[in-house]
């Protein structure tokens, strides 16, 4: 529970400075990278979600679209 903490904080933290860098400089060069970031996020949380439920863990249909990612 705690890696979930952590993530989510470093997450926020990172959209933050990246807001930030965005007001400050006025330019829209490195904002890919916020969804870049949420992109690694999505796996993660469906990993997380598997580990962390005994009944998506056990679910074959589950196991497949895992892969599939």
């Amino acid at each position: 529970m705690e890696e979930i903490v952590w993530m989510v904080m470093f997450t926020l933290f990172c959209f933050g400075v990246s807001l930030f860098r965005f007001f400050y400089t006025d330019t829209k060069v490195f904002l890919f990278l916020n969804w870049n970031l949420f992109l690694a996020f999505v796996p993660w949380a469906i990993a997380t979600l598997v580990v962390l439920s005994k009944r998506l863990r056990s679910s074959k249909i589950m196991l497949v679209v895992l892969i599939s990612v």
